[in-house]
């Protein structure tokens, strides 16, 4: 008796025929596999699995032991060719599967992970000329995919080129009228009409979007260096360095993200709604907070006016911690709750582990200890399942460490500080490696020994840094302990 192939095993068979390995990966942690289940699947050689794909899915295990023993058993061989068809399986059978797996599956996010899989395995259909069978599971992603994303208007180019293969002219137009944010397919949409037009004889239009070519490269050279921009101020605030971004943001508020906006295109007004989003993340950190906060409704306008939800609810929580600063706990809680409803209903997990942190981080503030332990346990978990733990790694640790030292576990905070002092100056995190030496400091005072040196270069720190809250905060702290 031939045994029937379970759900997963008829996906991972799905993944490996369209050559989608990463996916893989998503599927083995939303349908929550063993471990020993998941070293059986990386090390085995019918899958092709790039290493630093394996090494950032390993990381959303919060053991560190569990996350060694998948590494060390990985077998990261390729090969040169993964068989595009099995006995077991038709297409039709892993369409219904795929379709079904969605259906069940509770979480959004995962959702979109597997309708992510599905838009491969339609493109796979195309590529086999399988067009009906392509078509049919490109309806399915449309209707349920968020509209906001790249796999919706990818599915959208692939359900444009069937079209344009099976001389359906209508539907063509149709379909690649809707293809309207993201340059990169855009272009693409660009050069299918092109030579669609040109074919069907109406050689104007074509002309027409050779124009409308034409205009869009030169816009991509703004958006492009925005992004290139956004991406160099991202590493800036990470690493505490808020002067630079500020010397930088007037003439680029000036220049490039005024021309951006005056496009008047949905890209451009996302790639300006993300500029307000740093700006007044920059602006917090520098406790200009007034600024701070007009940068991100600005922000948050964008966003909401072109329907960006998943964006919109970062902004939020920034808004939230504004209100946090001004210790208006129950306006940013009311926020907070409000973005763990919509992040829900969204499936955007890093949302939902943000607000529910944050609102741990009001109820520390408040000294309800009891309640804020209990919402960072939650708040540090959905980091983990969102996979973003290790961005936030050493602010969570050093949340904890005040948290232990204010609840008497001293031992507790004391393992943890140093942790945080290694992990923050490896990285280059100079605000979170300065308050880290402040709480040593703190810490080695109970037991009695020196901790100027500690006070010292935090304070040093603070000053490069320009933080006037904290340079505050740890001379006094100096003052008390050094007594």
């Amino acid at each position: 008796m031939i045994n029937e192939p379970s759900f997963s095993e008829k996906i991972l068979q799905l993944a490996s025929i369209i050559g989608e390995q990463f996916h893989i990966l998503n599927l083995l942690n939303l349908l929550e596999f063993p471990i020993e289940k998941i070293n059986e699947i990386l090390t085995d050689r019918k899958f092709v699995l790039n290493f630093d794909e394996v090494n950032t899915f390993v990381y959303k295990f919060k053991d560190r032991k569990k996350r060694e023993e998948i590494l060390k058993n990985l077998n990261p061989e390729y090969i040169n060719e993964i068989k595009s068809s099995s006995d077991q399986f038709t297409c039709g059978e892993l369409i219904k599967t795929t379709k079904l797996l969605f259906e069940s599956e509770s979480k959004k996010l995962s959702k979109h992970h597997i309708l992510g899989i599905l838009v491969s395995y339609a493109k796979y259909l195309f590529d086999k000329k399988f067009y009906e069978l392509s078509l049919n599971i490109l309806d399915f992603i449309i209707e349920y995919i968020d509209k906001t994303t790249r796999t919706y208007e990818e599915a959208l180019f692939i359900k444009a080129s069937v079209h344009s293969r099976l001389y359906q002219n209508k539907e063509v137009i149709s379909t690649c009228d809707k293809i309207v944010i993201f340059p990169d397919f855009i272009y693409k949409k660009y050069d299918l009409l092109v030579d669609f037009y040109f074919e069907n004889g109406e050689q104007e239009k074509s002309l027409n979007i050779i124009n409308d070519w034409k205009i869009l490269i030169e816009r991509d050279k703004t958006y492009r260096f925005l992004e290139q921009t956004l991406k160099r101020y991202d590493i800036l605030y990470r690493t505490a360095q808020y002067n630079n971004i500020l010397a930088e943001i007037k003439e680029l508020e000036e220049g490039e993200v005024s021309l951006c906006l005056s496009f008047g295109t949905i890209y451009g007004e996302y790639t300006v709604a993300q500029f307000y989003s740093l700006k007044g993340l920059t602006l917090y950190a520098q406790e200009n907070y007034p600024k701070a906060l007009e940068a991100l409704i600005k922000s948050s306008n964008l966003f909401k006016k072109n329907n960006f939800q998943r964006n919109l609810l970062s902004t939020y929580n920034n808004i939230a911690e504004i209100y946090k600063i001004y210790k208006k706990y129950d306006q940013a809680n009311k926020i907070y709750q409000k973005i763990i409803e919509t992040s829900t209903r969204l499936g955007d997990t890093d949302a939902l582990a943000a607000a529910t942190w944050n609102i741990g981080e009001s109820y520390f503030f408040q000294q309800d200890y009891s309640n804020a332990e209990s919402y960072f346990s939650k708040g540090e978990q959905l980091f983990y399942e969102a996979g973003t733990y290790e961005r936030y790694e050493n602010y969570i640790k050093l949340f904890w460490v005040k948290l232990f030292m204010l609840t008497n576990r001293k031992v507790s905070a004391k393992t943890l500080v140093d942790e945080v002092t290694m992990s923050a100056y490896e990285r280059g995190e100079m605000k979170e490696y300065a308050d880290s030496l402040l709480l040593k400091g703190e810490l080695i005072s109970y037991e009695g020994e020196d901790p100027s040196h500690y006070f010292d270069e935090a304070i040093s720190i603070y000053k490069k840094l320009g933080l006037k809250s904290e340079l505050m905060q740890a001379e006094k702290s100096k003052l008390k302990f050094m007594k």
